[in-house]
């Protein structure tokens, strides 16, 4: 890739990743593509994080601040940037070498100001599989999906700077799911691209906060009241409302059976379905759910 071709600031927030951190780094500076700039930003981190910078401090640029969320770990690592483009890495998050070289150029193609790949699990119960076996993908003006559904994974995303700024940034306000919620603001004025290719590797393990469920259910709860808030949506798109919530709920009874917490995924599994009753995978999970409780011992 040519040095002429646009500055891509990659953007690593970090708290108390120090066990996937090295990798994450290894794989931002590994790139094809070449003019990028590597900003870490270590968000109040207790653990060996700052011993894992000190070895980088050559090739990346280093912020670290008192804890205060993931969302203004990113927002600040924004405002630190220099690129005309911003590409997020979450710490336990790995990229394919090609990442974002194919990306931007397939962007460019389509002359679209922000981008998003497929992604493959590693670890937990479906580690190989592809993201897309589970959440169809879309492509082009998305706004009423992500009404619905989160299906853009952060550390796929890579955006033009100015499309960042003019939707306002993460709501620092969202302890968790606050990707998806900004993901709804920029679609409502900008068309995605979509990379059919697993070009990120997304870890699955028990210190994410996506997989601690009783925690994370009321966090996608906030989430989607302050999507359905905030943006301005006629009469048919307020009342997808139902099926968001649905969605989440459904989420959360598959993580908390994985979890083998089969108390809590009957109840996703029945707020689901009550939220969405027209639904014959909906019935499937109530049923499987209410299976399990039955055959496995429970985990309260």
């Amino acid at each position: 890739m040519s040095t002429e071709s646009p500055l891509i600031s990659v953007i690593i927030p970090t708290f108390n990743c120090c066990s996937t951190l090295r990798s994450a780094i290894e794989s931002a500076l590994s790139q094809t593509y070449k003019n990028i700039e590597v900003i870490v930003i270590d968000d109040g981190s207790s653990d060996e994080t700052p011993l894992i910078i000190t070895s980088y401090l050559n090739s990346i640029i280093y912020i670290k601040q008192e804890n205060g969320g993931v969302a203004k770990a990113r927002n600040v690592g924004v405002r630190y940037s220099n690129g005309e483009w911003i590409a997020f890495l979450d710490a336990d998050d790995i990229w394919d070498e090609n990442k974002l070289e194919y990306q931007f150029s397939k962007m460019s193609d389509e002359g679209k100001s922000w981008s998003y790949t497929d992604t493959r699990f590693l670890g937990g119960v479906n580690s190989g599989r592809l993201d897309s076996e589970f959440t169809k993908k879309h492509t082009g003006s998305v706004f009423d999906e992500l009404l619905t559904n989160n299906f853009i994974s952060t550390s796929t995303v890579l955006l033009n700077k100015s499309t960042f700024h003019n939707a306002g940034g993460f709501d620092t306000t969202l302890p968790a799911i606050e990707d998806w919620e900004l993901w709804v603001r920029i679609s409502s004025k900008n068309p995605i691209s979509y990379v059919d290719q697993p070009l990120t590797t997304y870890r699955i393990h028990k210190k994410s906060t996506s997989r601690n469920t009783r925690k994370v259910l009321p966090y996608h709860l906030k989430a989607i009241n302050v999507i359905y808030a905030k943006n301005q949506l006629n009469k048919k798109q307020s009342k997808l409302i139902k099926k968001a919530k649905s969605n989440s709920y459904t989420i959360c009874s598959y993580i908390a059976e994985e979890e083998n917490d089969y108390v809590f995924s009957l109840y996703c599994a029945i707020k689901s379905i009550f939220n969405y009753p027209r639904s014959l995978r909906r019935t499937l999970r109530l049923i499987r759910t209410s299976s399990n409780l039955i055959t496995k011992p429970k985990n309260t």
